[in-house]
């Protein structure tokens, strides 16, 4: 009876190691398909009347992103009429892109700053960086005519996109769930039944 026991302790503990393996490695798989991970909040903030700060990673709304794994700087002087944007994001594979860019105030109000990004030929961005909420989202609009005339085929953007700066942790365990290999999703489904 002893022995019978010992086989089923010995049978359990041999398959609950394989299981803790197999959520290691799909761990793993799911790491190195996201490699890095995202600030875990929002900021959008005034300093005073003659700054405004916001930083949080770009999702457009309803839609995948090319490079979803990235994240935001703006900082907006009023003085200047211009707002800074560092973008840093992880693309094609593992390399990391860094792009600073700098855009025309159209609007600062007590409550929100509005500014554009007119660089692509195609299309033109609005952001707006709203103080009250505390949010900041932005639209992508395509041209009525390119900026530069050589580029006639804008067809490919006829969709207008509507982007929202969110936190970049809550992206991330969106990429890493989706990321997951499928022997993992099936080892964690136990799991799941007690959420």
């Amino acid at each position: 009876m002893l022995r019978k026991s010992l086989k089923w302790v010995a049978a359990f503990v041999g398959l609950f190691g394989v299981w803790l393996a197999v959520v290691f490695v799909a761990a793993a798989v799911a790491a190195d398909r996201v490699p890095i991970s995202l600030s875990p909040g929002i900021l959008v903030t005034g300093v005073g009347d003659s700054y405004v700060l916001a930083n949080g990673t770009w999702v457009i709304e309803g839609q995948p992103q090319a490079f979803p794994l990235q994240t935001t700087e703006i900082r907006c002087e009023r003085e200047l009429r211009r707002c800074t944007s560092a973008t840093a994001m992880v693309m094609l594979g593992k390399q990391l892109h860094v792009d600073i860019s700098f855009h025309d105030v159209v609007s600062w109000e007590k409550s929100r700053v509005v500014f554009t990004d007119d660089s692509p030929s195609c299309v033109e961005y609005v952001y707006t960086i709203d103080l009250v909420t505390k949010v900041a989202n932005g639209v992508r609009r395509k041209r009525t005519t390119p900026a530069v005339p050589a580029i006639s085929d804008c067809g490919t953007f006829e969709q207008e996109l509507h982007l929202s700066l969110k936190s970049g942790f809550s992206e991330v365990l969106a990429l890493q769930k989706s990321a997951m290999p499928w022997f993992g999703e099936v080892a964690l489904a136990p799991l799941r039944l007690f959420q």
